[in-house]
């Protein structure tokens, strides 16, 4: 399975953008009735929405998620590249929105559900890592890192800690995530 690409007009909303080209079009003589329900792009890079599948003749209805993974060509004439797939695929972006992810209806499918526990590891992950108190020592890589003094200061999304020699340094957000919790003085060590 490769990548499709072609032009898309700048400004064009993406949603809007896959139900014109048809990726988000399902044949009438489909047993089935589809539509999105919800939808987010995700780092400029991956497309989740949940796709509710209601057959025509029971009513059965099934909501899965689409994953379309996205790059851009900005001096190309076919300027927008995706590749779409479900979540039955198995893929390996897992950062769906946690709004996407509750809209889901259960499924025997099993790539879908280790994809789905994926999703939901790293939405506790970012949670958990939100709003680590003054104090907490982080270990990322072969050195620990003390937080202090985090959000504040001119530069946004960033943490201000200290290395064990005292060195001051910023810790952006994914160096964050990536670190291994040493201690924090809020769970009582």
């Amino acid at each position: 399975m490769g990548w499709t690409t072609t032009y898309k007009p700048k400004g064009e909303p993406v949603l809007d953008f896959f139900t014109r080209t048809g990726v988000f079009t399902w044949s009438d003589d489909n047993p089935n009735k589809y539509r999105v329900i919800d939808s987010a792009l995700v780092k400029f890079n991956t497309f989740y929405a949940a796709i509710e599948q209601t057959h025509k003749e029971t009513g059965e209805r099934h909501v899965w998620a689409a994953v379309i993974l996205i790059h851009r060509y900005p001096k190309h004439i076919h300027n927008f590249g995706w590749k779409d797939m479900s979540e039955a695929m198995g893929p390996f972006e897992c950062r769906c929105p946690e709004k996407i992810l509750k809209l889901l209806t259960p499924t025997d499918n099993a790539n879908a559900n280790e994809w789905r526990a994926q999703c939901w590891a790293n939405i506790e992950l970012r949670k958990a890592r939100k709003n680590l108190p003054d104090g907490t020592v982080l270990r990322y890589g072969d050195r620990e890192y003390t937080i202090h003094r985090q959000g504040r200061g001119p530069v946004k999304n960033r943490t201000w800690v200290t290395d064990e020699s005292g060195q001051p340094w910023i810790m952006k957000r994914s160096q964050i995530l990536a670190a291994e919790i040493v201690s924090r003085p809020d769970k009582n060590g």
